[in-house]
């Protein structure tokens, strides 16, 4: 019954963590500079990612309580749940620094103290490579192709290969590769 009640819950708790990086992934590859020149823009591109990836681990967790209920599908829910960890890892990695540009920008009495640190350093370092290069477009590109991907293979398991024709061309491909 407590299984039959999370599964219930899990197509509800994914919907968030779609539209969070998808949102958050769509601003990001935004590149026009009366967008990206206001001054909040780096916030909303934050608070995406961070409201993405509390619901995200929500997501994992009740994806992982009802994996077992799909008896005959184990290798295509054991992709769905790779993808599914990959992309929230990708988005994790991308809020970290995001988080870190966002305590660094609103100069936080505890910085002060780590302005000598030498890995606070080497963080803030890798920070403005990732969020001020062409990096973080690439990230964001793969993040909605992974988000993408994660999001069918859940309909296939959900709603079978045929419910429209990404679906079906993406089970195609796993079948083709011996996934099924």
């Amino acid at each position: 019954c407590e299984k039959i009640f999370v599964m219930n819950l899990h197509p509800i708790f994914v919907h968030f963590p779609i539209a969070f990086f998808t949102f958050y992934s769509l601003a990001e590859l935004i590149r026009f500079k009366k967008i990206t020149a206001l001054p909040y823009w780096f916030y909303i591109k934050a608070i995406l990612l961070i409201l993405g990836i509390a619901s995200a681990y929500t997501a994992l967790l009740s994806g992982e309580l009802i994996r077992d209920m799909f008896v005959g599908m184990d290798s295509l829910v054991e992709v769905h749940s790779v993808l599914a960890k990959i992309t929230t890892l990708l988005f994790t990695i991308i809020a970290f620094f995001y988080v870190l540009s966002w305590i660094q920008k609103n100069n936080f009495s505890f910085v002060k103290k780590l302005r000598n640190n030498l890995l606070w350093i080497y963080l803030l370092k890798l920070q403005k490579f990732i969020l001020n290069t062409q990096l973080i477009i690439i990230f964001a590109f793969i993040g909605l192709l992974l988000i993408t991907i994660t999001g069918v293979l859940g309909g296939i398991i959900a709603f079978g290969p045929d419910t429209d024709p990404l679906t079906k061309f993406i089970y195609e491909l796993l079948m083709q590769s011996g996934i099924k």
